[in-house]
């Protein structure tokens, strides 16, 4: 296994496997910019307690020749 991210790994098995762990929470970015946001200036919105920013954790498999993707393993604590 290999960290390319903070929070995430990354497993080469039939496709890629991915381990992550995020925080997800309201941000000030705005959805109708697109892909023109710029991810690294987008921060959480002032005032949001821990218990409205949960921590998930979950896997991917990602198979390119197969369409979908499999989520599974997902997990969120406040």
């Amino acid at each position: 296994m290999s960290t390319p991210r903070s929070g995430q790994l990354v497993k080469v098995v039939e496709g890629m496997k991915y381990h992550m762990k995020v925080q997800l929470g309201k941000t000030t970015c705005r959805k109708s910019a697109g892909l023109n946001i710029d991810l690294e200036r987008c921060s959480f919105q002032p005032g949001l307690q821990a218990d409205e920013m949960p921590i998930c954790t979950f896997r991917v498999w990602d198979r390119p020749w197969i369409p979908a993707r499999q989520v599974s393993n997902m997990q969120c604590v406040v």
